[in-house]
């Protein structure tokens, strides 16, 4: 018997495709301040905060789609490609070295590789701790460029 107190996401009409409306609207409106709002103003500061909720969500739903996927290695490859093709226009829009910064898709891969490595049954520990500290190696060469360039215009 269920309880009358308990709250179901289900219940409350929040799904997987409100989530992603979510992260969405927060993304544009994060990156749009950027453009259109003063840096240093509490509108600026705002809006950022409230644009900091896409990357959370998108974590989630991408955790959320490994544990639902009947394809692992199917929903593996379909996000290093759009990782793959999202790579040069973004690197080319920012005028940055093509190997030396990526977009955030690639973090979010690497994420998606770290879950199943953590996962997998099979691998031991000490190279399950290996492999992650190459993925975060990886991860944080990629964002070199990105910080001393971006970051300063």
């Amino acid at each position: 018997m269920k309880s009358d107190r308990s709250l179901s996401i289900a219940s409350t009409g929040v799904n997987a495709n409100v989530l992603k409306i979510v992260a969405i609207i927060a993304m544009f409106f994060d990156h749009a301040t950027l453009a259109f709002i003063p840096e240093g103003t509490p509108l600026n500061w705002s809006v950022h905060f409230f644009g900091r909720l896409a990357a959370p969500l998108i974590c989630y739903l991408i955790a959320e789609g490994y544990h639902y996927t009947s394809n692992k290695k199917a929903y593996t490859k379909r996000l290093f490609l759009f990782a793959l093709i999202s790579h040069f226009p973004y690197v080319l829009y920012y005028n940055l070295s093509i190997w030396k910064a990526t977009s955030v898709m690639w973090s979010l891969t690497l994420g998606l590789i770290a879950l199943t490595i953590a996962n997998h049954k099979k691998i031991e520990l000490i190279c399950k701790v290996s492999a992650y500290f190459s993925l975060l190696f990886s991860s944080l060469y990629s964002q070199l460029e990105l910080h001393s360039g971006i970051m300063d215009r």
